[in-house]
């Protein structure tokens, strides 16, 4: 009877081991993955100028308002990139555009150039949720949308042609869903290709046509 006992304890004793040892791990597994982003409602910033001298592209600058300097990357865009860091990247774009991988930067360049000139135009307003969006500057990237007098930058890069209608989406400030927001930048888009603009002329009429419709992939 004692044997009995006392050979229960140990079972006993035993499976409590490995039960805390379940309940450790799995702490240590909850414990390492990362956390989700935290994103809030949208805020409003008014009066924001470009930083002149810091790193820009024509989807992403930084912003200065109130003392205060933040890189944005802008929703729904994608504008080319202005050099080869990311060499898949460049060669995605450069099969959405109909074009060598070696034209991406020249393109990219131009695409900085449109956005910078339309942010020198005067102050804009931000709408950021603080999503963030990675990036090598110190400061980091959180995603935005930028708009002066109703004009809003993304869809002005998209109907210039110099950006694509690609990447991140949100429903709008306004509660306008991203789906529907992304069958108005596939129209501006279409426009672009049909008339040469920008990055669109590079490649005459050999860009790829998506045949997608509605939500793009996210990056």
């Amino acid at each position: 009877m004692n044997r009995v006992s006392n050979s229960g304890v140990v079972r006993g004793a035993a499976v409590a081991s490995r039960t805390c040892g379940w309940v450790v791990l799995a702490w240590m597994a909850g414990a390492s993955e990362p956390s989700a982003p935290q994103v809030g409602p949208w805020q409003r910033v008014d009066g924001a100028r470009l930083e002149e001298r810091r790193y820009a592209d024509g989807d992403s600058f930084v912003l200065s308002h109130g003392g205060t300097s933040v890189m944005y990357r802008l929703y729904f865009a994608d504008a080319p990139e202005t050099d080869r860091k990311f060499p898949e990247r460049v060669r995605e774009q450069a099969r959405r555009f109909g074009i060598s991988a070696a034209r991406i930067p020249e393109l990219g360049a131009s695409a900085a150039e449109f956005t910078a000139g339309w942010l020198r135009e005067g102050p804009v307003t931000v709408w950021t949720r603080e999503e963030p969006a990675g990036g090598r500057e110190e400061l980091g990237r959180r995603f935005a949308l930028i708009v002066r007098a109703e004009r809003w930058l993304h869809e002005e890069l998209i109907a210039a042609g110099w950006a694509r209608a690609y990447g991140r989406g949100v429903d709008l400030p306004d509660g306008t869903s991203e789906a529907v927001h992304w069958r108005r930048l596939d129209e501006l888009e279409a426009e672009a290709r049909r008339s040469g603009r920008g990055a669109w002329a590079a490649g005459g009429r050999r860009w790829q046509e998506r045949g997608e419709t509605g939500g793009k992939r996210r990056r």
